[in-house]
């Protein structure tokens, strides 16, 4: 992966959220693999078919990977959030008497 190509991933995921860059560019393979699919069936190529359903495939990975990383960073804002409030209810309760 090129320094550029990083960089602008790592700007949409700042932007939108873990994981979207990964699921944006896996969707992006995945139709170029089915596009690559078709040409081969069409032209009766069948490496250039296989690569297509094997881009597919890393493409559909990559996706998921994308929506773990999403989920994980929800999952960490879920946790901080309830430290917070677990933080709040015991000082609370400490300064409550």
């Amino acid at each position: 992966m090129s320094k550029m190509t990083k960089k602008v991933k790592e700007i949409i995921d700042d932007v939108a959220g873990a994981g979207h860059a990964d699921v944006a560019e896996g969707k992006v393979k995945e139709v170029i693999g089915k596009t690559k699919q078709a040409a081969g069936k069409v032209t009766k190529d069948k490496k250039l078919e296989a690569e297509g359903e094997a881009e597919e495939g890393e493409g559909k990975v990559q996706q998921i990977a994308g929506n773990v990383k999403e989920a994980a960073e929800t999952l960490g804002e879920a946790v901080a959030e309830g430290a917070r409030k677990v933080g709040a209810a015991v000082k609370h309760a400490i300064h409550k008497d």
